[in-house]
């Protein structure tokens, strides 16, 4: 496994320099040049790199661009976006087409580039609303799920104020009739008091005759 990860390395290598190499409008001449010649290099002695390099043009079109060289990179855009049409990077390549053919007045690939970008860029607008739409459904049922455990839990909360309301009604009603039936036995309890004194004072009178 080793070994093969060193016999690797140099693909590996121009995997990266290409790369970077694809960042050429914040790159240096110098640096684009430097980028560009170790790229070569690496093809001389890795096969699956000069098989990548001379097959999608990835480099050159990088370069070309890079270096004002317009009319030789529209031929390699093309024949890359024919061999890869669903490449990662169709969006950047046409964009690059565009500007190629805008620079040399190639009337005809700026057409069909442009229409083709606009293409692109419209799908990857439809993409995004149907992206901010299924957002929006899903803030919308979370905000529909809040105002319904809202709403539970504010049914909760009167459900238990009327609760207590109505044991609080019950206690003081109790409280109420306790309080009159006290006042009731005490009013008895007195006149049973009084007619019992009274009889007894007839009853001594009675003795005393």
């Amino acid at each position: 496994d080793q070994g093969r990860h060193f016999r690797n390395a140099p693909a590996y290598r121009y995997n990266c320099y290409r790369r970077i190499l694809s960042t050429y409008p914040v790159l240096t001449p110098d640096q684009v040049e430097e980028y560009y010649n170790q790229i070569l290099a690496l093809t001389e002695i890795s096969y699956a790199a000069k098989n990548d390099f001379d097959y999608y043009h990835l480099p050159e079109i990088y370069y070309d661009m890079a270096t004002g060289r317009y009319k030789e990179a529209i031929p390699l855009i093309q024949d890359h976006l024919t061999k890869s049409p669903h490449d990662i990077n169709e969006l950047s390549l046409y964009k690059m087409l565009s500007e190629a053919a805008e620079k040399t007045g190639d009337k005809e690939t700026l057409y069909d580039a442009t229409a083709k970008l606009n293409g692109l860029l419209q799908a990857r607008y439809n993409d995004k609303k149907i992206v901010n739409a299924r957002e929006l459904q899903l803030v919308y049922n979370m905000n529909e799920l809040k105002q319904r455990n809202n709403k539970l839990e504010l049914d909760r909360q009167e459900s238990s104020l009327r609760a207590r309301t109505t044991v609080l009604v019950l206690v003081t009603t109790l409280v109420i009739l306790l309080i009159m039936l006290m006042v009731v036995l005490i009013y008895q309890r007195r006149k049973q008091r009084r007619a019992a004194d009274i009889l007894r004072s007839k009853n001594e009178s009675l003795r005393h005759e």
